[in-house]
């Protein structure tokens, strides 16, 4: 007959990866270029929301002001805004053989992809379209149809 001992043991476990960080000084509201970030092996153990691709925070605006070498996190960017409320912005519609552009006010700031409220300059027709690009928005036709 075997006689078996328990015993506790507390042991720590890490991991190290690789994290984005700042590779220069970086101010509130500046789009991050890739000569801005850096790429760097750290202990990921107590971190949370950091970011290990590069890629992902290339074209983004610093939430906040970063230190060169500070680690950037999911909640230090955001997508940049590419309608700002109220501003005219160029509206495009396509169909699957044409394509129609106008003139809108934007009703609300939205980031590439949101969806915003546009009104026609000319007719005050209120129609929602999604943010393309820097004042580019484009609308479903079949949406406007209705």
């Amino acid at each position: 007959e075997k006689r078996v001992k328990s015993q506790w043991v507390r042991i720590r476990a890490t991991a190290e990866g690789p994290v984005v960080i700042a590779a220069r000084d970086l101010a509130y509201g500046e789009k991050l270029s890739s000569s801005d970030v850096d790429v760097t092996e750290r202990e990921l153990t107590d971190l949370e929301g950091f970011v290990f691709d590069a890629e992902a925070v290339i074209g983004m605006s610093a939430r906040r002001s970063l230190r060169a070498g500070e680690l950037i996190t999911t909640d230090d960017v955001k997508r940049p805004t590419m309608v700002k409320r109220g501003e005219v912005v160029r509206v495009i519609a396509r169909g699957k053989r044409f394509a129609v552009a106008t003139l809108a006010k934007a009703r609300a700031a939205g980031q590439q992809g949101d969806f915003i409220l546009l009104e026609n300059l000319d007719s005050k027709e209120v129609v929602r379209g999604r943010v393309i690009d820097q004042n580019l928005v484009q609308i479903d036709v079949l949406e406007v149809m209705q």
